[in-house]
């Protein structure tokens, strides 16, 4: 959901510019234009080439694209504790980027965990505990440091 509402917000604010800075991201990483349009290559670059392939045959590939079309309905991001973690090797959303629109948008700090886009597959366990220390800290039993 967080992910929808940063993107929604960008593409209303920024339109355009968020497919060139992603060609110029692509760029920089040294893919070719054809390996940018290629899902294996952005989505499932980290998975194990058997997991890849099992996820590429999924029909969720056919998803709306509503949720990225339409403008998201609040004004703001709800009073609600909020944490943005990201991978570090995300190909569709540069870890940069995602630093600089939860900044900006929401006024914390992203928190960084190894993995690509596909990060609950590449990296599951690692997923699940630090969500779950995420859990344990809404309870009371640590420092929040989201919002």
């Amino acid at each position: 959901m967080l992910h929808n509402f940063l993107v929604r917000r960008l593409r209303r604010d920024r339109g355009a510019a968020i497919v060139t800075l992603r060609r110029e991201y692509h760029g920089s990483l040294g893919l070719s234009s054809a390996e940018a349009e290629d899902d294996a290559v952005i989505y499932y670059h980290d998975l194990p080439s058997e997991l890849r392939a099992e996820a590429q045959a999924r029909t969720w590939q056919d998803q709306s694209m509503t949720p990225l079309d339409e403008p998201w309905p609040l004004g703001f991001w709800p009073d609600v504790p909020t944490r943005v973690l990201a991978g570090r090797h995300d190909r569709m959303f540069p870890l940069q980027f995602q630093r600089r629109v939860a900044r900006e948008r929401l006024g914390i700090a992203v928190e960084e965990i190894d993995g690509g886009h596909m990060v609950a597959m590449s990296n599951p366990a690692v997923l699940a505990d630090r969500l779950e220390a995420y859990r344990l800290e809404g309870q009371g039993g640590g420092a929040d440091g989201g919002r």
